[in-house]
């Protein structure tokens, strides 16, 4: 992965570490994201899991509710947040500067809720995240839908969309889908997220509802119009 000191970045990354230690107590919460991964990942049952942009820990509680012999692993960019989970193996990462943690260990699931903006290289990331994975081990990570409908309205319009100014230059679905690829992941299913960031209650189950969640690819033009985020569940191929 190319480090970020190297590729002209140094003040992006530091704006971005200064963002997190100011905001990283505003995600300290099950949003629609997180719940869409936390049950994904709970399906998976994993025997380790390393959650990258862990903030202050809240995917961990959820694991720990229905998979209390996992082990869980994680790194923020926040020392605030790192500080506040107090885990033995949670620490402190900047993955544009230092690159994954825990060495050379390998994870059976490796978890990216709203972190593949923040990535400079994010070839070299997926590419490294795709190295740590156990065979057959699971990616689960988001992606800012630069797709959906408001957005490309205000493209049309002459004004773009609404963004952190800490991201990296963001790229469509298809080109991230193609990353993925390339890195040596086969996209297994792909979910539509809400973008709001509070509490997310179970959405009620429907006929309706779990089409357009976890039927995607017979609705692909709907969900990238409507999914403020995509979340997207990967295998390692062998």
């Amino acid at each position: 992965m190319t480090n970020a000191l190297l590729t002209g970045e140094p003040l992006r990354t530091q704006a971005a570490r200064s963002y997190w230690e100011a905001h990283s107590f505003k995600y300290d919460c099950l949003h629609d994201r997180l719940r869409l991964m936390a049950g994904e990942i709970a399906a998976l049952a994993p025997c380790s899991v390393l959650d990258l942009g862990c903030s202050t820990g809240r995917l961990a509680l959820e694991l720990q509710a229905c998979l209390p012999k996992t082990d869980y692993y994680g790194c923020d960019v926040s020392q605030a947040a790192v500080e506040r989970i107090a885990r033995p193996h949670v620490v402190q990462r900047d993955l544009n500067v230092d690159g994954l943690p825990f060495g050379s260990l390998r994870f059976d699931c490796i978890a990216a809720s709203g972190i593949c903006e923040y990535i400079v290289d994010l070839p070299g990331f997926l590419g490294d995240v795709a190295c740590r994975l156990n065979p057959h081990g699971c990616f689960v990570a988001s992606y800012f839908n630069t797709r959906h409908l408001k957005r490309l309205v205000r493209v049309l319009a002459g004004r773009p969309p609404a963004r952190n100014p800490c991201w990296q230059e963001l790229v469509s679905p298809a080109r991230f889908e193609r990353l993925l690829l390339h890195s040596g992941l086969t996209i297994q299913r792909r979910l539509a997220a809400r973008g709001k960031i509070k509490d997310a209650l179970p959405t009620t189950p429907s006929v309706i509802a779990d089409a357009w969640r976890r039927g995607w690819p017979r609705i692909t033009p709907l969900a990238h119009l409507l999914a403020h985020q995509l979340v997207y569940v990967c295998q390692r191929r062998t």
